[in-house]
């Protein structure tokens, strides 16, 4: 396929293998590529402090929180599994387990 736009990597160049790649890409792939290179940048131009900016940390430990919690929102209660269990003993049905947890 025919293409008028240039793809060159952050750093500059591109290899004999992308290359390759951009000469049998179809449509969907060079769209793909298109939006990667508009939201990849080089670190040296970046603004000065970026990644010291409260932005960039913020996000950062957002990130980190959202793990943590996702995590303790599910170990207590997986531990506390077998313990209700022994209480409302095995059952056939699992869904009757399942349900006696959620209420």
């Amino acid at each position: 396929m025919a293409n008028d736009t240039t793809f060159t990597l952050p750093t500059g160049g591109i290899t004999k293998l992308q290359e390759l790649a951009l000469a049998h890409a179809d449509e969907g792939t060079l769209q793909d590529i298109r939006n990667s290179n508009a939201l990849a940048t080089d670190a040296d131009k970046t603004e000065k402090g970026y990644f010291i900016s409260l932005r960039l940390i913020g996000s950062i430990c957002s990130l980190g929180t959202a793990v943590a919690v996702s995590y303790w929102g599910f170990a207590p209660p997986a531990a506390v599994l077998t313990t209700i269990n022994e209480d409302i003993g095995k059952s056939s049905r699992i869904f009757l387990q399942l349900e006696y947890c959620f209420d």
